[in-house]
């Protein structure tokens, strides 16, 4: 997923913020309401803004089973006799393929919202996945502070390293 920042921009300023008392410095981002797909915030106690949005799932988070269990039960059961034999042999892409088939056949997670029941949800924790990525990739880490997305690295300063 693009996230819309350019990395390299953001390691040049993080190189020239001067840290603060902590030995951390940080780019502002922007905020939550700004930055993310949705615009929204999540909170254990309201999540009525994204429930029901899914239009595969209609927020349950599974989808209908096209297969009888059955079917499901020993694709489940292939599927770990073919993780076994790939453990011990070494994973081929025809085997790969085969364990793919058997968990696609086996699973009845939404696959549109990733089992969230929330499309804007899923959305929003692939962009934080692909931020972080980003910023993993250039020594960076994903600092919130309320609804504000900072870009921080920890600098150790003279001071630090004396005490």
């Amino acid at each position: 997923m693009n996230t819309g920042f350019d990395f390299a921009v953001i390691r040049r300023e993080l190189d020239h913020e001067t840290p603060d008392d902590d030995g951390v410095s940080r780019v502002w981002l922007g905020t939550v309401f700004g930055v993310t797909p949705s615009g929204k915030v999540y909170a254990p106690f309201a999540c009525s803004n994204v429930a029901g949005d899914c239009p595969v799932c209609h927020g349950s988070g599974t989808r209908f089973p096209r297969t009888g269990q059955r079917t499901r039960d020993r694709a489940t059961t292939r599927q770990k006799q073919l993780a076994r034999k790939n453990i011990e042999r070494g994973m081929t892409l025809s085997r790969r393929q085969q364990m793919q088939r058997a968990h696609t056949t086996s699973d009845v997670t939404c696959h549109v919202c990733r089992g969230y029941g929330s499309i804007s949800a899923a959305r929003d924790e692939r962009f934080y996945e692909a931020l972080e990525a980003g910023l993993d990739s250039i020594g960076a880490y994903l600092d919130t502070h309320e609804d504000s997305l900072f870009a921080a690295v920890y600098k150790e300063t003279e001071e630090s390293n004396a005490v």
